[in-house]
């Protein structure tokens, strides 16, 4: 079965535009080889370059059971996390692969595991590892894409190198889901005031960033809403955690009652996937 490598740039970006963010263009290349190549042509022209860690069994960014093929690792972005010692300490337990992404604090996490796993169970144990180390800016953690050793950040003038900070080693798979299971919060928050304690005391910084937003009216707020809603899903609130943050959400002045709102929030929620997919291994190196 031909897989296809998910590689991505960002050309014309204008410093002196914060709207001006650039154009992202994607490749799919069957192999190693062909994708190295596109990827020094790309650095070659100043571009920002990604990668995502898993191959798909289509040529396209989109993640799930069906397009990412399994693999033995797994990655997330980290941008700021609630406590530096804490995950300086938890990291050092999965032996992890470092690389700064040229921003200052910024950093994308590897971790190789010891087995080869599906992608939905790769995905639970890298949002598990992301919400232990406290990450509370970041992401990415599905299988986005990532910058790669080797290249440049060109947000800044001069360019800044991605470079690698640390290369790690193989965790064995039950350290891990013995990490990722012991800092599984417990399913107990009911309103957005009890959200603000441990385990959710540091809600990500989008989802906080949506609930401060000045207020919004039509479909703006809508669309708005819609965003909070997937965002509370995707860090790992369950829909009555969902519900208490939207029902105390500060986006609008027109309020729903509860019913409305739980309706809202079930409407917008994303159905899981059937699991599916064929067991291959992934490997991913630097340009």
């Amino acid at each position: 079965m031909t897989s296809h490598i998910a590689i991505g740039s960002v050309r014309d970006r204008d410093l002196s535009d914060p709207r001006r963010r650039g154009v992202w263009a994607c490749e799919y290349p069957a192999s190693e080889d062909e994708a190295r190549e596109i990827l020094r042509q790309w650095a070659r022209e100043g571009r920002d370059v990604y990668r995502s860690i898993y191959r798909r069994t289509q040529a396209t960014h989109a993640e799930g059971p069906a397009l990412c093929l399994p693999s033995n690792r797994i990655a997330f972005e980290v941008d700021a996390v609630a406590d530096n010692e804490r995950a300086r300490a938890l990291l050092k337990r999965v032996d992890p692969t470092l690389v700064s992404s040229g921003t200052r604090g910024h950093y994308h996490v590897y971790v190789t595991l010891s087995e080869v796993l599906p992608w939905v169970e790769l995905k639970g144990l890298a949002r598990g590892l992301y919400r232990a180390v406290g990450v509370i800016d970041g992401g990415k953690y599905g299988g986005g894409f990532l910058r790669l050793p080797g290249s440049l950040n060109h947000k800044y003038d001069p360019p800044r190198p991605v470079r690698y900070v640390r290369r790690g080693g193989v965790v064995p798979i039950e350290t891990l889901r013995s990490i990722v299971d012991a800092h599984t919060p417990p399913v107990c928050a009911s309103t957005a005031t009890t959200l603000q304690a441990e385990p959710y005391g540091n809600l990500s910084a989008d989802i906080r960033r949506m609930i401060n937003e000045p207020n919004a009216g039509g479909a703006r707020r809508h669309r708005r809403l819609f965003k909070l809603i997937r965002k509370c899903q995707e860090y790992g609130l369950t829909q009555g955690q969902t519900l208490a943050v939207v029902m105390d959400d500060s986006g609008g002045e027109d309020k729903f009652d509860d019913r409305e709102m739980t309706r809202e929030v079930r409407s917008c929620w994303k159905p899981e996937t059937p699991v599916s997919g064929q067991l291959t291994e992934e490997s991913k190196g630097d340009i």
